[in-house]
């Protein structure tokens, strides 16, 4: 989470939508804005895939999520699998057509299981390496956050970041040493605690969308499949 982004003061998923029910006015107004802060990109991308512009998807998604919250009643927030990401779409597919028809579209999805569509226009697909890349994404902006102190710090971060999906090879470790006037060894060490971390902010990033921690590791082995794919 960034500095400037609001803080809900429950802190998943499923408690935010609870929240969004509130009596209480900016308690309401904060979540929704929390909501759309963290999750807009994979709404987003989602009506897309039914061929619209850029600024029409992002009216739609702020349709969608309005109506989200007007309409969800509280009996209704249900933990398919524990997966946020799994309601979350099965919403998408229930809710798009309204979405669509709200703004004089006559835009149909392509099926999710239409064997010969191609993967690229496929909403599920779509919907599933946004959501993927935009978790990766809150837990590299969380981390570069912690890398802001200094500008050697700041040139460490972009040069791991580089790295991210891998470990860097020796002469890459070398390279980075005399850029930045290190020992080699500090370097190494230093990549090592980059990665633990990126690794810690991935998973609070995760545990947010999941029920309990027991889910946490395989929602993470399916992010890391998607976005290898």
């Amino acid at each position: 989470m960034t500095a400037n982004e609001p803080t809900p003061s429950l802190n998943t998923c499923w408690t935010l939508l609870l929240q969004a029910h509130s009596e209480d006015q900016v308690s309401r107004e904060k979540a929704w804005e929390w909501f759309m802060t963290r999750y807009r990109q994979p709404i987003i991308a989602f009506f897309r895939a039914g061929g619209v512009s850029a600024a029409e998807a992002e009216a739609l998604a702020q349709d969608f999520v309005g109506d989200l919250f007007q309409k969800q009643s509280l009996d209704r927030v249900k933990r398919e699998g524990g997966r946020f990401r799994s309601w979350l779409y099965t919403c998408l597919r229930n809710l798009s057509t309204d979405c669509f028809r709200k703004r004089g579209h006559l835009v149909e999805l392509p099926s999710d299981f239409e064997p010969d569509a191609p993967p690229a226009s496929r909403p599920d697909v779509v919907f599933e390496r946004a959501w993927s890349a935009n978790l990766l994404g809150q837990a590299i902006g969380a981390l570069e956050a912690a890398y802001s102190g200094n500008e050697k710090r700041r040139a460490l971060f972009r040069c791991f970041l580089a790295h991210a999906t891998g470990e860097p090879s020796p002469e890459t470790f070398a390279v980075i040493a005399q850029t930045l006037e290190m020992h080699h060894g500090s370097v190494r060490n230093a990549h090592a605690v980059f990665k633990e971390q990126l690794r810690n902010q991935l998973r609070t990033a995760v545990a947010a969308t999941v029920a309990s921690e027991d889910e946490i590791d395989g929602e993470i082995t399916h992010l890391r499949r998607v976005l290898a794919q």
